[in-house]
């Protein structure tokens, strides 16, 4: 996203997840955390648009629109707020 900022990681976790046209996802992920006050500049041939949210609106339209998001970011959501409030207290 062009952003630069001090990363820590805050965890580790393992999924699978089967997908259409009979595709396995079979990953061992790491999530950082990071803060910026920058304005993302996204390489365009990498990603088509974001946008903020609050997390409120973010829970919902998982729930309402679960197609919308990869597989493994349904898995970690719920667990970021944990740690961003460990971080940053």
């Amino acid at each position: 996203m062009g952003l630069e900022a001090e990363l820590t990681e805050i965890f580790d976790f393992i999924y699978r997840a089967d997908l259409d046209n009979n595709l396995i996802e079979h990953e061992f992920d790491h999530v950082f955390l990071g803060v910026s006050d920058a304005r993302p500049q996204p390489d365009p041939q990498e990603v088509k648009a974001y946008k903020y949210v609050d997390w409120q609106w973010l829970e919902e339209d998982i729930q309402q629109n679960p197609q919308n998001y990869t597989e493994w970011f349904k898995l970690l959501y719920w667990r970021i707020p944990f740690y961003v409030e460990k971080l940053f207290k």
